[in-house]
């Protein structure tokens, strides 16, 4: 089964239950209201390259790709609101070096979105952060998997661990949220209850949550190798956090995640949160899942991780592109619980939503650690 939007063909690996998929309207029946029904989504906009080369995300090698312009970006994200889509969560790559991304932040407030996220390796953030609160920017996500200086360079290939701790402590006096994101491996694993004593130790006068989300597989080669290496699991964490600091208690914080769940340490009060992938065989978050994602290069999806479900709003104009993601929403909304059982989050094109560029190995039954 296939359809063609925009400028690209794509095969759903997903069935309809045998029916046929209905087309987007005309686009001259043009969605041209503002006031557009609030659809809950947001829109994860994947901005191009990074200052860091994190041996998990293996950024070491430069893309040649031709990135969507700030302009016709401006332009997704109006033909977004258009379609009853209000909040954005920027994402990359890293959004902090992108040329005027305070002032697009700011412009996509004007345009009329409601709530604004970062996600950031936080290298670049300190000096900016006052900035992108006013800009629009309310929670931010801060990669820190270490507090060893010497471990955080061997992890991310550059020495700018104090630029990430000042950053941390600012965003909790300023942001609504601060969360610190901690990809769970061994080496972050054996610091976790530094970590907690970290975040304990800033009492922060905002929210701040520490996160841990498990190693996944990005479809790079020796993946299977340096996973199986390196893999610990959100249990492994919990029970390691309960054995030196006693009782943990559920506790809800909002995110856009919604495998996400979170823990209170009752002896300290801190706070953690945990992003299960091989624990849960990469389940989809089915109904719950809010997100849309677009590519640096400029694709659009209803799926944050599967190219196919892909549509090409680079260079199309501006009718077009509410034409498009009326139906990338539509078909979103369509979508049994049924055919979310289907979809598994194996990450295999992560290179592609993430930095503009094809996965170098399709991993798709390739699940986990051994």
């Amino acid at each position: 089964m296939s359809f063609k939007i925009g400028k690209q063909l794509f095969q759903h690996p997903v069935a309809d239950g045998g029916g046929t998929r209905r087309q987007p309207e005309p686009i001259t029946d043009r969605i041209k209201q503002r006031n557009a029904p609030d659809t809950g989504y947001t829109l994860r906009i994947s901005t191009p390259g990074c200052n860091l080369k994190c041996v998990y995300c293996r950024t070491q090698k430069k893309f040649d790709v031709e990135s969507i312009s700030n302009e016709e970006l401006l332009d997704v994200i109006r033909a977004s609101i258009e379609n009853g889509v209000y909040s954005l969560r920027w994402t990359g790559g890293e959004p902090t070096i992108l040329p005027g991304f305070i002032d697009l932040v700011g412009q996509a407030r004007q345009e009329g979105i409601k709530h604004q996220m970062l996600s950031t390796n936080g290298t670049l953030l300190y000096p900016m952060e006052e900035g992108l609160k006013e800009a629009g920017i309310e929670r931010v996500n801060i990669s820190l998997d270490t507090l060893d200086r010497n471990k955080y360079a061997q992890i991310t290939g550059a020495d700018l661990l104090e630029e990430v701790i000042r950053a941390i402590k600012k965003a909790t006096t300023v942001f609504d949220l601060t969360k610190i994101n901690s990809v769970l491996q061994k080496a972050s694993f054996e610091e976790i209850p530094a970590m907690i004593e970290f975040v304990a130790s800033l009492r922060a006068p905002k929210q701040i949550v520490l996160r841990y989300i498990e190693l996944v597989k990005g479809g790079f080669q020796g993946d299977r190798e340096y996973v199986d290496d390196q893999h610990r699991s959100n249990q492994q964490a919990i029970e390691l956090v309960r054995s030196i600091f006693g009782p943990v208690e559920d506790v809800s914080v909002e995110g856009d995640n919604p495998m996400c769940y979170y823990k209170r340490i009752v002896q300290n009060g801190v706070t953690m949160g945990f992003v299960p992938n091989f624990s849960t065989d990469y389940s989809c978050g089915g109904k719950k899942c809010k997100k849309l994602r677009i590519s640096p290069t400029g694709f659009m999806s209803n799926c944050s991780i599967y190219q196919q479900f892909g549509h090409d709003l680079k260079g199309t104009t501006y009718e077009e592109k509410v034409a498009t993601i009326k139906h990338i929403v539509e078909e979103k909304m369509a979508r049994g619980e049924e055919d979310f059982k289907k979809l598994r989050h194996y990450q295999t094109d992560y290179q592609f939503w993430r930095f503009g560029a094809p996965s170098t190995q399709r991993m798709d039954d390739d699940k986990g650690p051994k």
